[in-house]
């Protein structure tokens, strides 16, 4: 009996033993906690301080209205371009149509022609 009561008391002490050094590794991790958000309040009241945020905004805001325009003007020139290159797509279509560029629809007809002569005489042959 006396070695169940012993042995329930070792026990108990090592559960606190291990309760003990838990919450004393909480205590630390709660301490950096505090620390963090002490240096993050410091840091936001610095950058929101009444005297200095107007003006860092508002030269955030002339930031943001130029990149703005920069976009609507690289916006534009993507929109030339594509229209360029539509416009070159469709020249070029219509001069193979029209044969300007040494290639009419006649002599590709007649290319075809020669060569299904050719393919007779080949088969003539055997």
């Amino acid at each position: 009996m006396i070695a169940a009561v012993i042995g329930f008391n070792c026990t108990l002490a090592l559960l606190s033993i291990y309760l003990a050094w838990r919450l004393w590794r909480f205590g630390h991790a709660l301490a950096a906690l505090a620390d963090a958000l002490a240096t993050w309040e410091h840091s936001a009241h610095s950058i929101l301080n009444p005297a200095t945020s107007p003006v860092v905004l508002l030269h955030k805001q002339q930031q943001v209205a130029h990149l703005r325009q920069q976009y609507a003007y690289l916006n534009y020139l993507v929109k030339q371009y594509q229209q360029g290159m539509a416009i070159l797509g469709v020249m070029l279509s219509l001069s193979r149509w029209l044969g300007v560029a040494g290639y009419r629809p006649a002599q590709r007809f007649q290319k075809r022609k020669t060569r299904q002569v050719k393919h007779r005489a080949c088969r003539e042959r055997r």
